[in-house]
């Protein structure tokens, strides 16, 4: 059984962990990894996994790997991924698994994109979807109620427990992990510590990830002289000792399918601040491992209450560590991802 896992990014985050669990952990299959060429090419490298590298993610370069590999299942791990994959899937009749790992809002209305992708699922074996809420924000999920499955993502959490051991010479009070593109709103965390920094003069935060707007981000910090708050250190291939050396850990994500970053965190102990959207809905429960929030005022003002409160911020890390073991489940995930490999190519 080949599968060859097709993704449109170049650097590692949600999407792009999930891929590498499978591939790591469902022995019984030949699998490759297939994406643009970039930083995630040394994180394939250091897990010894097979890399079908592109100069650019185009319909042509996708067509002329996939037939030169030949898989029996094409794994897409995002919208663009799984509807460049049918044209090349009916030369090689290859299989097609389309796996959404977030909730785009041009999904939740008849939009060209809604649209398209409704059209191409007519060739897609399975539509897995990472959360209950990125299943009823698809405009057109009762007609494709048969095809999909929902499976939420699952976390290593001995592998993060361990990596998160190594120690860093610094300790932060917020922190926010993923990529620095305008989905997830960077500017909004730089924003929320700008204004944390009027009532803890001294507060400090990390950023830790790489992306399109890294450079406008390290702009913005020095116009609101928050040089000595927020360290925006780039990609690192061991985020959670920074998770671990953090108090709180926040997502400004506009969307969001799941929040992988923000289960991790939740594994280390840490209380999530997070924006009322998606997938994350699910994941925190408010007053418990951390607080949903609909504006900056808000965010300012549940950080503030964490970091003035030691005794509720200890309290929110123990329920965190408590709610995060609903997605620690390896083996029930991959024994699920691995019986919809095998019952698609019966």
């Amino acid at each position: 059984m080949r599968i060859l896992h097709l993704l449109t990014s170049n650097s590692l985050s949600g999407a792009e962990s999930v891929a590498i669990n499978i591939i790591n952990k469902i022995s019984s299959t030949e699998s490759v990894y297939m994406s643009p060429e970039g930083a995630i090419s040394e994180t394939l490298k250091s897990e010894n996994i097979r890399f079908i590298g592109m100069k650019k993610f185009s319909f042509i370069n996708v067509i002329k790997k996939i037939r030169k590999h030949n898989p029996s299942i094409i794994h897409a791990h995002d919208l663009r991924a799984s509807v460049y994959s049918v044209i090349p899937s009916l030369m090689s009749r290859s299989r097609v698994i389309s796996h959404i790992h977030y909730n785009s809002p041009k999904m939740s209305k008849v939009s060209l994109t809604s649209l398209f992708y409704l059209f191409f699922s007519l060739f897609f074996e399975k539509v897995i979807v990472v959360s209950n809420q990125v299943k009823s924000e698809f405009i057109f999920s009762k007609i494709l109620n048969k095809k999909i499955v929902v499976i939420p993502n699952v976390v290593d959490a001995k592998r993060i427990l361990l990596l998160s051991q190594l120690e860093t010479n610094e300790q932060y009070d917020l922190g926010f992990v993923g990529r620095i593109t305008p989905v997830k709103d960077p500017f909004k965390f730089i924003e929320i510590v700008r204004n944390v920094k009027n009532k803890i003069p001294n507060i400090k935060a990390i950023m830790v990830g790489e992306g399109d707007v890294f450079n406008e981000c390290s702009e913005l910090i020095k116009k609101h002289n928050l040089v000595t708050n927020v360290h925006l250190v780039g990609f690192k291939n061991n985020p959670y000792k920074y998770m671990s050396s953090t108090k709180i850990m926040v997502s400004t994500s506009r969307f969001e399918g799941f929040g992988l970053a923000v289960v991790e965190a939740m594994i280390l102990g840490k209380p999530v601040v997070v924006c009322n959207v998606g997938g994350l809905k699910e994941l925190v429960k408010d007053n418990l491992n951390g607080f949903k929030c609909s504006t900056d005022e808000e965010f300012v003002d549940r950080i503030y209450e964490l970091l003035s409160n030691d005794s509720l911020l200890n309290e929110m890390s123990n329920y965190a560590k408590i709610e995060s073991r609903k997605y620690t489940e390896m083996d029930r995930y991959f024994e699920t991802v691995s019986k919809i490999y095998g019952g698609i190519l019966k």
